[in-house]
């Protein structure tokens, strides 16, 4: 039994080889002149599978699909088999041209089709993961061409993206990208498989647009508005969420001549669109958070965008263009699980930002005197919008509490429609200065949501300190602790 199979085995490689170089006139048969289409087929799959001699496998498959008119059939066939091929060599944008060909050149050969559409939206080949737990690239970002009014400083804008576990399912990662500014912020986050990048679901929050989450299952993603009628888009393979796309970026094994493409959903857009990547270049590129040699990566679909990833073990996105705007990588932030403290010497104040919080310089739009300066915080999971601003001034003493209270009382909130809540006046000192403190409700001035207004002011006869909150109304019975935390811990001139 067992000589019986050897030599059944050995038939069978006898066949192929035959098969492979032919036999005429006695001599050996290598340019595949005067075979079938079938024959050659037949070749390139032994090339293929048996001998793994890809580059061969792939000059045959080339010959059989130049004989299309003779076998279709046998032409399908070669295509599909030329794209696996590539596919190997890690020629990811030349195979998916190849199983698009077989979509749109042999219809009829459905099963074929199906497989074709199948590899198209195979799941992108992804390095480990190079960010570590928490990690927050901050840009800063230039509007372009876009008209910005007169009053907004240049660097009023900045984007943090960042990457975390997820609190409710420690399995999942979190991305976010989160456009910020002392009088607007907006987030888009998507939840993620940590190994694959595949979402579970997104949100977008800005209070210009209607919110938005996504839920992806596998064949559509649903999408549910805050003013709009729910609806579904189809799912066709792996999709990914528009949001993760500088993640996305930072895993690929990028290199010189690297072309690929992916699939991805953007909530605006409403549909799957295609997005081709390739490496154009390599540059030397520096920024405020340091130098970095960089692929430079175009990436093509509804429009043309840039990127410039380090070639190094971070792989950071330290520059990248969408549209008419620029983003330039300012630091690399890690807040950690411990307070931290910032402060100013020249304007002679300190304090503390709380756990896992940033405490970042910022443009401020209204006007600062004398060298002023305002520092941003960012709370973790909440779009608030938190500031304090310390301008310095020159009088003899500290003011009186009571003028205090008629200068807040004109200027009690920028939002129309405020109202100072009843018994929130609040007169103290601290820092060993007077201080005053009142809360407004009013609703917001882009979303109409309601919110709070949480306004401090020390004043002493050195500085002018204004500690300042617009929380959703929802959050500030829960964040209202760790902002008089904050203001508590100041230390003012």
């Amino acid at each position: 039994m067992i000589m019986k199979r050897i030599s059944i085995s050995i038939g069978a490689t006898l066949l192929c080889a035959a098969m492979l170089v032919g036999e005429s006139g006695g001599g050996l048969r290598l340019d595949g002149a005067g075979q079938t289409p079938s024959e050659l087929l037949q070749k390139g799959i032994y090339l293929q599978e048996t001998v793994g001699d890809l580059d061969s496998a792939i000059k045959v498959y080339r010959q059989v699909i130049q004989m299309a008119k003779e076998s279709r059939d046998n032409a399908a066939q070669a295509q599909y088999r030329l794209g696996l091929c590539l596919l190997k060599k890690d020629q990811q944008a030349e195979a998916a041209k190849t199983f698009q060909q077989i979509i749109e050149l042999y219809p009829e050969q459905t099963d074929l089709v199906n497989k074709a559409r199948a590899a198209l939206h195979a799941p992108a080949k992804l390095l480990p993961a190079p960010w570590t737990e928490g990690e927050i690239l901050e840009y800063s970002t230039d509007m372009g061409s876009m008209k910005m009014p007169a009053s907004i400083p240049a660097n009023f804008m900045h984007t943090l993206y960042s990457v975390r576990r997820s609190k409710t399912d420690p399995s999942r990662m979190v991305v976010e990208s989160r456009l910020a500014s002392t009088a607007l912020q907006s987030s888009d986050t998507v939840e993620v498989d940590p190994q694959t990048m595949l979402p579970f679901s997104s949100a977008s929050h800005n209070p210009m647009f209607d919110s938005v989450q996504i839920t992806y299952g596998k064949s559509e993603a649903q999408f549910t508005f805050k003013s709009k009628p729910p609806r579904a888009v189809a799912l066709n393979g792996e999709v990914f969420d528009y949001t993760e796309l500088n993640a996305i970026l930072r895993r690929l094994p990028l290199a010189a001549g690297y072309k690929s493409q992916l699939a991805m959903l953007h909530y605006a857009a409403g549909e799957v669109s295609t997005m081709s990547i390739s490496v154009t270049g390599e540059e030397d590129l520096e920024t405020p958070a340091g130098k970095f040699h960089c692929f430079h990566v175009e990436l093509g679909g509804a429009s043309l965008s840039s990127f410039w990833v380090s070639n190094d073990a971070s792989r950071y996105v330290v520059k990248y263009q969408l549209g008419p705007t620029n983003n330039v990588l300012e630091a690399v932030v890690h807040p950690g699980s411990a307070a931290h403290d910032f402060r100013n010497d020249k304007l002679g104040f300190s304090g503390t930002a709380p756990a896992g919080w940033l405490a970042e310089k910022a443009a401020a739009m209204e006007n600062q005197t004398q060298g002023g300066e305002t520092l941003q915080f960012q709370a973790p999971d909440s779009l608030a919008i938190i500031t304090l601003t310390v301008n310095p001034v020159g009088f003899t003493h500290d003011p009186k509490p009571e003028d205090m209270r008629k200068e807040a009382e004109q200027h009690s909130s920028f939002l129309p429609g405020n109202k100072v809540r009843a018994g929130s006046w609040e007169a103290s000192r601290l820092s060993g200065h007077p201080a005053l403190s009142w809360q407004v409700d009013a609703p917001d001035m882009m979303s109409q949501d309601p919110v709070v207004e949480y306004t401090v002011w020390i004043r002493s006869a050195a500085s002018h300190a204004k500690f300042y909150a617009k929380v959703p109304a929802a959050e500030f019975g829960q964040m209202k602790p760790t902002l008089d935390q904050i203001v508590h811990g100041l230390i003012v001139k």
